[in-house]
């Protein structure tokens, strides 16, 4: 899966895990310490993501599935895969 740092047009941050379906699991800025920047979120822990190949597959890990959505890059103003 890609690992994504995107803001929207509102510039609130997320981490996405992007796989090949067009899924992604959504880790929104609530989950982090400080505010999330692109800085923060290279440094971020995502070990618990990694062994996933699919975003449903890490979606029911990380959270009760609410966190997927499908992912469409026009939906975001700034992606930065990492």
């Amino acid at each position: 899966m890609k690992r994504i740092y995107a803001e929207d047009i509102n510039g609130e941050a997320a981490i996405l895990f992007v796989d090949d379906n067009g899924k992604a699991v959504y880790v929104s800025d609530t989950a982090f310490d400080e505010p999330l920047t692109y800085e923060v979120a290279v440094r971020g822990d995502y070990s618990n993501f990694l062994d996933f190949d699919t975003a449903e597959e890490a979606s029911a890990n990380y959270s009760d599935g609410s966190h997927l959505i499908d992912y469409h890059e026009e939906g975001w103003a700034v992606i930065r895969e990492f």
